[in-house]
């Protein structure tokens, strides 16, 4: 299916039923198109304040999205794209959203991570860092309710490590190095972390939980156990 009477698109993404694709346009257009069909489900045009919006997110808890356009206010809109309220930035670029029910995380380049109340807009805490250190990627763990940080030392180069967030107050319940690695990623609803050296850390605890292992199945990895595990 090809769809071409729409303005130029700058990002695109899937609805996380996958019915839905949502599109952002140059020109201030946000839209939903129907997966199957192409048909424009709904759209809004945010005129000059959202020109360039380069992301959509999708809260998986609430029928919120968030709107990030460049160098332009955030702004929270309802499932019908109805705006629902403003968040003022905090610096040039946001690395990564995380959502629980109620709240957003928000960790942006050179900056902190926020907490957002997603129906107002209202930051309810702050969590600020170093000079030069900034958190990469946020999650949420939904068994133990923490929202999740991976923060690196941007400036100087260094290991990552894992924050747990208290989701209410922004306080750090834990706090773990983390082995080195390229890239990282949360799975399994946030409760645990892989990284591309292979290590399953549970971001509960902290702990390694076991290893990707692709020794003797290069890219199958097949899960290894760790060697304290009895």
């Amino acid at each position: 299916m090809e769809k071409t009477d729409v303005d130029e698109v700058q990002k695109v993404g899937f609805s996380l039923d996958g019915n839905a694709l949502l599109c952002s346009h140059h020109r201030g257009i946000v839209s939903q198109l129907d997966v199957q069909t192409g048909e424009t489900l709904c759209f809004n045009w945010f005129k000059k304040d959202l020109y360039g919006a380069k992301d959509l997110v999708e809260s998986p808890y609430d029928e919120y999205l968030v709107i990030d356009p460049v160098e332009r206010d955030i702004r929270i809109t309802d499932r019908r794209l109805k705006h629902v309220a403003t968040v003022k930035r905090k610096s040039f670029a946001v690395l990564d959203y995380a959502f629980s029910p109620e709240f957003m995380c928000i960790s942006e380049s050179g900056g902190p991570v926020t907490c957002y109340h997603v129906e107002t807009g209202k930051e309810v805490w702050e969590l600020s860092f170093p000079d030069g250190v900034h958190a990469l990627d946020v999650g949420y763990n939904e068994d133990s309710k923490h929202f999740l940080a991976i923060s690196w030392p941007y400036e100087k180069g260094g290991p990552f490590t894992l924050l747990a967030i208290a989701r209410h107050n922004g306080n750090i319940v834990t706090e773990t190095r983390l082995p080195d690695a390229v890239d990282i990623g949360f799975v399994n609803r946030g409760t645990q972390l892989v990284l591309t050296t292979g290590e399953i850390i549970c971001t509960t605890k902290g702990e390694q939980l076991g290893a990707l292992d692709d020794s003797n199945q290069p890219g199958k990895y097949p899960y290894r156990a760790p060697e304290h595990a009895s």
